[in-house]
């Protein structure tokens, strides 16, 4: 970060200081009524909050816990007067949320295939500014429903996954479909895609299919002047990477265990023809991360973790910009332990990989929420506990209590859902509460 060593020591050291000996209050504010599925921290300040299941996101300022009247919603109805029972759209499946200075877009994914998204300028104003409201062609939509959404800036592209088992590539800017890969269907019957991950900038898109098996896109603009953007494919078919580990002995049910299923994805290009996919599943101890050259074909899967460890509840890959350094894999466990694991380790691995450093970080549940800086890092807990660790030597220098209220006998605590960090504000979200804390001075 800093151009000299002891630029660097003086920096973390006084950073360091601050952390431990700021005496700034918490601020926690309720910005939906419903538990928030999405955060957005944008740059000038504010905070969007997304709840699926009333179809809305709330606008909030996170330094003072003011909460902005009127949501957004995904009916294009406007920013209304802030009542959920009135402005709420009961059919939305998938919701993501990027901005632009003070332009803020949210898109929708519907149950009935529609994608659509809601564009609003100065987001953040008090005015009552009405947002713009697009949706996809109805000839391009999906069959069946949205599954995931992923916005790309940079390459002004979305990338959508549908119960249909396709994956659309869409103009961020008008939702006009550029690409679509086929239906993948197994036997007579359409595999859903339930998770992925990727974007046009990176070259790449993979999806997970239903049957665990992984679809590797490989796609490359081409410049046709005057025509709509073409592109060249490349295709591979990823078998089931918890199969796919010849080093790792068959997983093993015991009793009424569920299967462990893909939970989520990653990637990273790792060559000019090839990347790392990483894949956590559900009810399952360790992570995979399968190297695959969409050029020759190969693939080799690695295991993160043990069988003895408790199984994996939240990832945290931290990739870098510059070559010299490298790239990492945080994984929480159930049992409150993280585990810290080399991410470019290399293929010719034979067992699975022990982690290069493993702590204990909470003592009151599993590890929910992990967020990474190159100055600290935090992690919640299910009990709604959030600690902010130092990223060099992981030793803690904040805890800060749950926002949420104690539970009723019999029930259970809200756990950390997301933190944010960004640079001296942290954000956390527990159940339909966010609470912040500004480092100051």
């Amino acid at each position: 970060m800093e151009s000299t060593w002891r630029k660097e020591f003086i920096l973390r050291y006084s950073f360091r200081r601050r952390w431990e000996r700021s005496r700034n209050p918490t601020v926690t504010h309720t910005p939906q009524d419903s538990s928030i599925d999405g955060v957005h921290l944008m740059s000038d300040k504010g905070l969007l909050t997304s709840s699926i299941q009333y179809g809305t996101v709330a606008r909030s300022l996170p330094l003072s816990g003011k909460i902005l009247k009127g949501y957004i919603d995904a009916s294009g109805t406007g920013l209304g007067i802030g009542n959920p029972n009135v402005e709420f759209t009961p059919n939305i499946s998938a919701c993501a949320m990027s901005s632009d200075g003070g332009t803020a877009r949210v898109f929708w994914g519907k149950r009935n295939g529609e994608v659509a998204v809601t564009v609003a300028n100065k987001v953040m104003d008090l005015g009552r500014a009405v947002p713009r409201f697009i949706r996809c062609s109805v000839n391009d939509q999906h069959e069946g429903a949205v599954q995931q959404l992923l916005p790309d800036p940079i390459s002004n592209t979305l990338v959508s996954a549908g119960a249909d088992g396709r994956i659309n590539l869409w103009d961020l800017r008008t939702l006009g479909l550029m690409w679509s890969s086929g239906k993948q269907q197994v036997s007579l019957v359409t595999g859903p895609v339930i998770s992925i991950t990727g974007s046009l900038s990176e070259g790449f898109i993979a999806g997970a299919l239903n049957s665990g098996d992984i679809l590797l896109f490989n796609l490359e603009a081409q410049d046709t002047t005057g025509e709509p953007l073409a592109f060249a494919l490349r295709q591979l078919r990823v078998t089931a990477p918890i199969h796919g580990d010849e080093h790792q002995p068959p997983v093993q049910m015991h009793g009424s265990e569920p299967e462990p299923r893909i939970a989520k994805t990653w990637l990273y290009r790792s060559t000019e023809s090839g990347v790392s996919i990483f894949v956590q599943y559900s009810n399952h101890s360790l992570l995979y991360r399968v190297f695959a050259d969409i050029q020759s074909g190969k693939m080799t899967t690695t295991s993160f973790g043990d069988s003895s460890f408790s199984n994996v509840s939240v990832v945290e890959l931290v990739t870098s910009t510059q070559e010299r350094d490298g790239n990492t894999v945080i994984i929480g466990d159930h049992l409150g332990f993280i585990s810290i694991y080399d991410a470019d380790i290399p293929l010719s691995s034979q067992s699975s990989i022990a982690p290069v450093h493993r702590f204990e970080a909470h003592t009151d549940g599993g590890v929910t929420a992990i967020s990474w800086s190159p100055m600290v890092f935090a992690t919640g807990s299910a009990r709604g506990t959030t600690t902010v660790w130092d990223s060099l030597t992981l030793e803690p220098l904040r805890y800060f209590m749950s926002p949420a209220p104690r539970p009723a006998p019999g029930y259970d605590w809200d756990s950390v859902s997301q933190v944010l960090l960004n640079k001296e504000l942290v954000v956390i979200i527990v159940g339909n509460r966010a609470m912040t804390w500004n480092l100051g001075d």
